[in-house]
Parts: C-alpha cells; structure tokens; sequence
C-alpha cells in the first residue's frame, strides 16, 4: 500500500490528486469526465441545487458511482456541461467527453445552479412540445413526424440538444443576445423574476407567437433533417454549417407575421430587462 498525505483544500493540492489519479491508473483507462468530479466549482454546484425553491431544486450528480433518486429530479454532470455548452455557448456538439477536455473551464466558468436548472426546464417545455405535436399526428390520422425507432433517438435527446440550439440561435439573432455572457444574463433574470412570483411555468416568459413559429420552424427542419440523417448525433455537428438555412426560413417566416401586425418580436419583459442591464 502506498499512502500520501496531500492538502486537498489548496488548489495545489487538487491538481497534484487529479495528477496522480491519471499517473496510477494507466492500466484502467480514467474519463475526462470523471477526474472532473473533484472540480471545486462542482461541489459549489452540488450545494447550490439544493438551496434552489423547490420547483426548481434538483438533486446534482457529480459522481457516477452516486445512485439516482426517482423521488427527485437529477441532472447529472453530463447533462449540465451538455445544457450550459449548447444554450449559452452554442455549441451544439454533444460529443461529452471533448467538452469536458478542451471546454470544461469555459462552459462552468461562473455557471451556477438556477442556470443549469433553467435551461433543463426549457429543455422539459421543448421534449413537450415535440410530443405534444406527435400525439396531434397519431390522433388526426396524419404521419407521425417519428417512427418508434427515431423516437427512441429522439428521447435520447440528441433532438431536444438540437431544438435547444436552434432556440438559442434563434433569440440570440432576432433579439441581440450574441454573446454567452447575455444568455447567461437572460437565464438568470428569468431565475430572478420566478423568485419574484411570476410563475415558474416557462411559458411565461416566451410570447406565445414566438413560440408558434419557433415550434414551426423546428419542427419542420428537424423532420426534414430525419429523412437525410439516419445518425442523429452526425446531424446535429454537421448541421451546424447548414445553420444560415434555418434562420433564413425563421426570418422569413417572423417577416411575413410582421407585415400581419400580429407578432411582436418580444419574448417578454424579462428579455427587455436582461437587454438593459446587459
């Protein structure tokens, strides 16, 4: 047996564990992911998630040996670094362990838990909507936009990434939210005004006519992108250069509304709000 004794409470010290969890397991191959775990900004996480309201308060699963707890919503690492990576920095790879490689301090760099616990709300409302919609199909008599393979694919949520994307393309262009740093802003203003009592039901904080024509848009190039993909995964990365396609039907779709006098090009106060203190 070899013991060492190291200060785990210095930065110098974590590195040195994390340089020696690498050095003494060559034998068993250790994930990025997983050497991630002890990641101060983790615990910070962990913490946070439990202090959240209750509506928005998560168990926060750092470590894969933790067992799941059906009583309780939990979001696992994985799915944090895949939620802050794609809503606020438009990445849409879901490729997990390169994030955690060359991405990892940027995505968590001030992340907290009301972000992660936002944007996994607005993940929820999108899988909804999609479902929502494949149940009108069946029920009407129509095709159903998947059949039960996709489907499979789709609830892996390598789809819902993609909508989630696509949402955070379409508000960062239409509503000049370019940078990370004003989604991160949007998000935690949304946080701040479920606080404050407006409800914690998302729709509130989306115009219903934003929404009608971003579920019309995604829903149809994602049922457009299944018939040339088979892959999911491959077309959610080589998507991502085909994008202009997408926002050019967006801006023609929210032009012709415009000239109706019946859309507003506003979520709500709440992106009005975050604009301003950004």
């Amino acid at each position: 047996a070899k013991i060492l004794q190291i200060n785990s409470q210095t930065d110098e010290g974590r590195k040195e564990i994390l340089n020696i969890a690498k050095s003494t397991n060559r034998q068993n191959p250790i994930k990025e992911s997983d050497l991630r775990s002890n990641e101060p900004e983790q615990e910070v996480i962990r913490r946070q998630s439990q202090l959240l309201p209750d509506v928005l308060k998560f168990k926060y699963i750092a470590k894969r040996t933790v067992d799941l707890n059906s009583d309780e919503i939990n979001i696992t690492k994985d799915e944090a670094i895949l939620l802050l990576s794609i809503f606020v920095h438009q990445n849409p790879s879901d490729r997990v362990e390169g994030l955690y490689r060359s991405q990892y301090k940027k995505i968590f760099e001030n992340a907290t838990a009301e972000q992660i616990s936002i944007i996994n709300i607005i993940r929820k409302f999108i899988i909804g909507q999609h479902s929502k919609y494949d149940r009108n199909c069946r029920n009407s008599g129509k095709e159903q936009m998947w059949t039960d393979k996709i489907y499979k694919k789709f609830r892996k949520a390598t789809t819902v990434n993609f909508s989630l994307y696509l949402l955070s393309l379409i508000i960062g262009r239409r509503f000049n939210y370019e940078t990370h740093e004003a989604r991160t802003n949007l998000v935690q203003n949304i946080y701040d005004q479920m606080r404050r009592g407006v409800g914690h039901n998302i729709e509130n904080y989306f115009n219903p006519d934003f929404l009608t024509a971003y579920n019309n848009v995604s829903r149809n190039y994602i049922h457009k992108l299944f018939q040339i993909q088979t892959n999911t995964s491959d077309a959610l990365r080589k998507d991502r250069d085909d994008i202009s396609v997408l926002l050019h039907e967006w801006d023609s779709y929210i032009e012709g509304k415009l000239d109706e006098g019946v859309f507003s090009p506003s979520l709500s106060n709440v992106l009005i709000e975050s604009k301003h203190d950004h």
